[in-house]
């Protein structure tokens, strides 16, 4: 029994406090994951590929612009140097469609912009070539019937500055890997890094790796720089054929250099439409099978674009078999189907041929 003190102690000393009760919050949990995903990320690098092309392009309409003006019956009246500078606008133009193809983040889009870019362009300056080439047959024909001349001196000075701008935008592809000059083959997910081994006629893949002639896109922008190379060399000839040999009609020379000219660019366009129509033929042989629509396109639009006598393509042969769920005894069939044409192009397209039930709807 307590005393009346002990009592009287446990009465008057202090009782503790009870927390207050925590009330339940709506505000949701950040968890570490998820403050992450908050934060801003940082801008994507530009590829080598996307430098090269902005500053090519910036130099192509720059030296348009001149030449265009110099062109002009008041300066040189040279219709080779406006055949020439009016190809080079149109590049120019294909050069900003390549580098919002370049900087699309988005595969599937980048593929389609790339593709009608190229179509686009190439189209254009088929058009512009005719248009000049009758032009300069007729200032062949009807030279000594004109009473007019040719300025050499503003046309030797142009094609110097178009071989120096050729020159340029050569190194500015190969100082940031626009093209694989030394086998060197980016990773876009490492912005440049990339591995050795690569052919000169390879150019990088969407994954890094290997892709052949799979960048439409960057193939078309070095055309054109090598189409430009031929032309000023072309005018050179001509300016030089014009001081040194006065008997020479000027313009009946000039016509013959505009003719040439129109040649050179005609060549490489029909050249490009065809890889370009080749291109198109594989994109939809892929996108037209409902197995492989399902699949990631953008990856195997790229990634199937070895032919099958090269040393990747059985082996991509095979990795498409298994995505499809194809039996490994379908892997010689594919390779065997390599006697379309299409087949020879692309692996994906050979198992299409070797293995059509592959590409069915389930109980189709």
């Amino acid at each position: 029994m307590k005393s009346p003190a002990s009592q009287s102690g446990e009465a008057s000393s202090p009782r503790l406090a009870a927390p207050p009760p925590v009330e339940a919050s709506n505000a949701p949990v950040v968890t570490p994951e998820a403050a992450s995903l908050d934060k801003p990320k940082p801008c994507r690098e530009l590829s080598g590929n996307a430098k090269s092309l902005i500053m090519t392009s910036s130099l192509f309409f720059t030296i348009t612009l001149l030449q265009y003006i110099a062109s002009l019956p008041r300066f040189s009246n040279s219709l080779a140097l406006r055949a020439d500078c009016l190809s080079m606008f149109v590049d120019g133009l294909s050069y900003l469609g390549n580098l919002a193809a370049e900087c699309n983040p988005d595969e599937q889009s980048k593929r389609v912009v790339e593709m009608a870019v190229s179509g686009l362009s190439l189209s254009l300056l088929l058009g512009f070539t005719v248009y000049f080439a009758v032009d300069a047959i007729d200032d062949i024909v009807t030279a000594g019937d004109k009473d007019e001349s040719v300025d050499p001196h503003i046309v030797l000075a142009f094609a110097m500055l178009g071989l120096l701008f050729d020159m340029l935008s050569l190194f500015f592809y190969a100082f940031w890997n626009g093209a694989q000059h030394r086998g060197y083959t980016p990773l876009p997910s490492d912005g440049d890094q990339g591995k050795l081994g690569t052919s000169l006629s390879e150019v990088a893949g969407p994954r890094g790796g290997v892709a052949w002639l799979g960048n439409i896109n960057m193939m078309s922008a070095l055309l054109h720089v090598g189409s430009d190379f031929l032309r000023s060399l072309t005018t050179l000839i001509e300016a030089t054929v014009i001081l040194n040999i006065p008997t020479v009609s000027s313009v009946r020379a000039d016509g013959v250099s505009a003719l040439i000219v129109c040649v050179i660019i005609g060549v490489g366009t029909l050249a490009a439409l065809l890889v370009w129509i080749r291109e198109m033929q594989t994109d939809l042989h892929i996108h037209m099978s409902p197995a492989l629509s399902k699949l990631e396109a953008p990856e195997y639009i790229h990634l199937t674009t070895h032919p099958l006598d090269s040393p990747h393509g059985a082996d991509e042969a095979h990795k498409l078999c298994q995505k499809l769920g194809v039996a490994p005894a379908a892997v010689p069939m594919a390779i065997g189907a390599a006697s379309s044409a299409e087949a020879q192009h692309s692996p994906a397209v050979a198992v299409l041929h070797a293995a059509p039930a592959a590409t069915q709807e389930p109980g189709g």
